[in-house]
């Protein structure tokens, strides 16, 4: 009955029905706790379910809510050595970033990034998405130079893994872009404007 409230949820999430979706997660975490404890795998994955809806509500201060909860319950299950940990703190990233907490989301980003790395290697789509992420909040705190050094490294690894035909290399292409376009380095606006304008006739 749980699971099946939740993949409700997710159909609500997918429709943007926000309010339902938060229902439905609500009632699968209940029945989730009341079945398996508070200390278990799918309660954590319920409270990040509420949390997403949260951050989508545009309430960070609860989704931040959720995803602690969440991160505490895999932590005692799993270790700091898992892919669901990492996902969590990437998630707390993304809350920081939004209410213009920098330094924090540089520190959850990279804490999700080294788990990452040693996890599944660092040539992995889910790392390079991690470099995005930080590059994203060094851009905001205006450190363009190291902001480049991680979107370069993401563009790595998609086309290594992806070929150049692929919407996570042009966005990678796309944010190298920006940075030299805001940063005015000589030589380097005509490539950007190239780059951008190859993604719009892919």
């Amino acid at each position: 009955m749980a699971d099946s409230y939740n993949n409700i949820g997710v159909v609500y999430i997918g429709k943007g029905d926000l309010e339902n979706a938060l229902l439905q997660y609500q009632r699968a975490l209940e029945i989730r706790t009341r079945v398996f404890g508070s200390d278990h795998p799918l309660v954590a994955g319920s409270y990040n379910n509420i949390g997403v809806v949260y951050k989508e509500k545009g309430d960070l201060e609860n989704a931040l809510l959720q995803y602690q909860r969440a991160l505490e319950i895999r932590t005692r299950v799993y270790g700091q050595e898992h892919l669901d940990v990492a996902s969590t703190y990437n998630n707390m990233a993304i809350v920081y970033k939004s209410q213009g907490h920098y330094e924090r989301a540089l520190e959850y980003y990279q804490k999700s990034l080294d788990i990452k790395i040693r996890v599944v290697g660092s040539e992995h789509p889910d790392v390079a998405k991690s470099r995005n992420g930080i590059g994203n909040v060094l851009k905001r705190m205006g450190k363009p130079e190291e902001a480049l050094v991680q979107y370069q490294k993401a563009l790595e690894v998609f086309l290594t893994v992806y070929g150049q035909e692929h919407p996570l290399v042009a966005d990678a292409k796309e944010n190298i872009g920006l940075v030299y376009e805001e940063t005015g380095v000589p030589g380097l606006l005509e490539w950007s404007v190239r780059k951008r304008r190859g993604r719009r006739r892919s």
